[in-house]
């Protein structure tokens, strides 16, 4: 996706189709943060209409991922924006995220065991179709009420919010879009708010495009850099681990964001982000299916089907097997993106220290 110049004496980021790659052709923080938002609102509202219209092939994922992006953005840029402007439009994208996390979780579920039983006896074969039809109603269900989710959205009124809230970018007392000036009494954007990640006020600082980009990496690395591998992971619970995979998204998603402005890039890190976030997200689907057929065969042992609960136990058996191969990839992932990060900390670093240098000896000439 291209976004047009709407003024062409400002600097424009450029992005590719797919992933959010481009470059960034030099300008403030705030003129970074416009093209990045604009870019992401934009994709979101595309999105959610298509959806909103049919359910087909990877829309709900697709839509679930925009939805995340564009939070991702608002959580990188939030001490820019006037405080409830900002919540109303995080609560928005938020919500549409929310609205199809079920679903998707369903369909993973639904062709993991579908793939996993191919090829059994005919007892496994028989509740493979019994657990199948099972998950196949329940997604029928989610996608119903999905959609009546998705319909209540005003398509107008969500643009209209993306559009007000883009207005109102930029630090209090700046112009906005309509050329309108913060009022002299408007809380600060860094004021206490309810905030839906963990990581508090990482924004709060002044700084061009380069020095928000630091600040953020920093803190959304913190999680991985700080698991030790050859301690930590061995005894790491499932939640750990599924929280080391959330912390591998958020990182991703940030790094999309400032590869145009980090020295050198973002590529590589990126793809390290993203293999982590596919390993750790494979195990748990793993862990997903293990606990729904850990339910089924509780369900099927308290109403006396214990010939059914038998046969669930055996294909339960081989998820656990695959969640044993699983887990042992996530290993090298983490591993790999940890030597990259501190490669690409120390590069930007290397970069603020010789602007400083430089900055240094033009001042000792004058």
């Amino acid at each position: 996706m291209i976004i047009a110049p709407r003024d062409a004496t400002k600097p424009q980021l450029v992005f590719g189709s797919g992933d959010e790659m481009g470059v960034w052709s030099g300008g403030s923080d705030r003129a970074f943060g416009a093209e990045v938002l604009q870019n992401r609102a934009q994709q979101l509202l595309g999105q959610v209409s298509s959806l909103k219209r049919r359910i087909g092939g990877e829309s709900v994922h697709d839509t679930r991922v925009a939805s995340r992006r564009l939070r991702a953005a608002l959580e990188a840029f939030e001490d820019l924006f006037p405080p409830e402007r900002w919540k109303a439009g995080y609560s928005s994208a938020r919500a549409v995220t929310k609205a199809l996390g079920r679903v998707r979780e369903e369909e993973v579920t639904l062709g993991l065991l579908a793939g996993l039983t191919n090829g059994g006896d005919l007892a496994e074969n028989l509740c493979r179709e019994y657990l199948e039809e099972r998950y196949r109603k329940e997604i029928a269900r989610l996608q119903a009420k999905m959609m009546r989710r998705l319909g209540r959205i005003n398509m107008r009124h969500l643009r209209a919010q993306i559009d007000t809230l883009l207005q109102g970018f930029g630090p209090p007392g700046a112009p906005t879009e309509a050329g309108q000036e913060e009022p002299a009494g408007a809380a600060p954007a860094t004021a206490s708010r309810r905030r839906d990640s963990h990581q508090g006020n990482l924004f709060d600082r002044p700084g061009g495009p380069l020095v928000r980009a630091r600040r953020v990496a920093e803190s959304l690395c913190a999680p991985i850099l700080s698991f030790r591998p050859r301690y930590d992971f061995r005894r790491a619970s499932d939640e750990r681990l599924h929280n080391l995979r959330i912390a591998g998204k958020k990182l991703r998603y940030a790094l999309e964001i400032f590869d145009p402005v980090w020295p050198g890039g973002l590529a590589s890190e990126i793809a390290l982000s993203r293999a982590l976030q596919d390993t750790a997200g494979e195990y748990h689907d793993w862990v997903v299916l293990r606990e729904r057929l850990q339910a089924e065969i509780r369900r099927l042992t308290r109403k006396e089907t214990t010939h059914l609960a038998f046969q669930i136990g055996r294909i339960l058996a081989l998820v656990e097997d695959r969640k044993s191969e699983k887990r042992k990839a996530i290993l090298p992932a983490l591993t790999g993106l940890q030597t990259g990060l501190l490669e690409a900390l120390a590069r930007a670093r290397g970069e603020a220290a010789g602007a400083r240098s430089a900055d240094m000896a033009v001042a000792g000439s004058q």
